[in-house]
């Protein structure tokens, strides 16, 4: 079990790679201090909530997302405002009842 929390002003990598069993997985995005307008994180999990919280300026990306088993995706991010500055594009695999979900962050 391994749970990641990144929220508030903070720098992510422009690849990231999270891997994991019961995992729990929380990226706000809205204020972090980007290097790049594109973010590319791997996922390998298994039995694990990921979730990404995005500005009115930012995308996610899901189809590079796959899954021999269960898994969903749950958007609930707003059409962007204006141009697009950030793309975050999620890849990899999910795997035994795993949880992708978007959101905007407040």
């Amino acid at each position: 079990m391994k749970k990641v929390k990144r929220v508030g002003v903070w720098t992510p990598d422009l690849a990231m790679l999270f891997t994991g069993s019961t995992a729990t997985i929380d990226l706000d995005f809205a204020q972090a201090q980007l290097l790049g307008p594109v973010v590319d994180i791997e996922l390998k999990v298994s039995t694990a909530k990921v979730k990404i919280g995005i500005g009115s300026d930012q995308q996610v990306r899901t189809d590079g997302l796959w899954s021999p088993g269960r898994f969903s995706v749950i958007d609930k991010s707003d059409v962007p405002m204006g141009p697009i500055r950030t793309t975050i594009n999620v890849h990899g695999s999910m795997t035994s009842m795993s949880l992708l979900v978007v959101r905007n962050s407040r």
